[in-house]
């Protein structure tokens, strides 16, 4: 199990063994997937972010229609369903949510987390209890508590 963004699926390319990508499981009060974000617009706001790209080039890709934003991930992995059916799961309205670990600046670092996992030899679950209080301390000067 690897724990990462998108983007880092550029670096499988030359992965013998077949791949996916999925949303982390939800958990059992919850009644939606999360997937986190370091920014998301509104319709209106992508809307008019298009507008102003469009007097500069061509228009964006995958713009044009509801489902052309596909067609440019089908290339970057070997199971399609992580397209058709888990990118379509992290663009649903509601499941994207910030990723506060970019706004909590340079107390938090997010690696803390992965390296229980890579370099200790923790289970996802060890991992997060093991930065649990860290993080929370963090949230809480964010959120004002």
């Amino acid at each position: 199990m690897i724990i990462g963004d998108n983007w880092k699926t550029a670096t499988f390319k030359d992965i013998e063994d077949d791949w996916g990508y999925v949303c982390f499981p939800k958990g059992p009060k919850a009644d939606t997937y999360t997937v986190t974000k370091t920014s998301s617009y509104s319709k209106e706001e992508a809307e008019d972010i298009a507008f102003v790209l469009n007097l500069w080039m061509s228009p964006p890709p995958g713009y044009d229609g509801p489902e052309d934003w596909k067609s440019n991930l089908y290339p970057s992995y070997r199971d399609e369903r992580t397209v058709y059916e888990t990118q379509v799961i992290a663009r649903e309205p509601g499941v994207a949510k910030i990723g506060y670990e970019h706004v909590m600046g340079i107390a938090v670092n997010a690696n803390t987390l992965i390296n229980q996992i890579y370099i200790n030899g923790n289970t996802p679950a060890e991992a997060v209890e093991a930065v649990a209080a860290q993080w929370q301390s963090e949230l809480n000067k964010v959120n004002g508590k």
